[in-house]
């Protein structure tokens, strides 16, 4: 794990929601709905390590929205509710 590299997130999703990796050590991944939707994610604010992804549902998800996935130092990736 390279500590001066910044992660890139690779986000996509699912048939059980949205699922988001990354190349290298993730802190504080966190998921949001600009401008609010009643969106609910079943997990937020985790960190993730390099070589594993994490699979999080959306509860009462609006088609046409967009999710922003988000960590500390890396690019926000935004991605659209099918």
């Amino acid at each position: 794990m390279d500590v001066h590299h910044r992660p890139t997130l690779k986000v996509m999703f699912v048939e059980d929601g949205i699922q988001i990796s990354t190349d290298n050590f993730a802190r504080q991944v966190t998921l949001e709905v600009p401008g609010g939707s009643g969106t609910v994610f079943e997990d937020n604010y985790f960190d993730l390590v390099p070589g594993t992804s994490r699979t999080i549902r959306l509860i009462h998800a609006t088609k046409g929205n967009t999710v922003r996935v988000s960590a500390v130092s890396a690019e926000p990736v935004e991605v659209e509710i099918p």
